[in-house]
């Protein structure tokens, strides 16, 4: 397995560091998947990311889903994130 230049590498953390989760999820995978063998530990130290969220992103690019559907939905699911707190008087 080749690794790429520093130069390179810091382009790549930069613009993984600019996507929201899903995507940093796919980008390492699709990198990975097209370095080969020894592309997965090598992708797992460049982004400082866990083995297994590197397997889910892997799994979700083979996946039957359509990815392209998937890029434009919602971040995170509907009502997720902190409640409104109410104020009475």
């Amino acid at each position: 397995m080749k690794k790429y230049d520093i130069e390179l590498e810091n382009m790549m953390r930069s613009h993984y560091n600019s996507l929201g989760e899903r995507h940093k999820r796919y980008y390492a995978g699709l990198e990975a998947l097209k370095l080969g063998f020894g592309g997965k530990k090598y992708i797992c130290d460049l982004f400082s990311m866990d083995k297994n969220t590197l397997r889910k992103g892997i799994l979700e690019l083979k996946s039957e889903k359509d990815i392209n559907q998937e890029l434009g939905s919602r971040q995170r699911k509907i009502g997720g994130g902190r409640k409104t707190i109410f104020f009475y008087k």
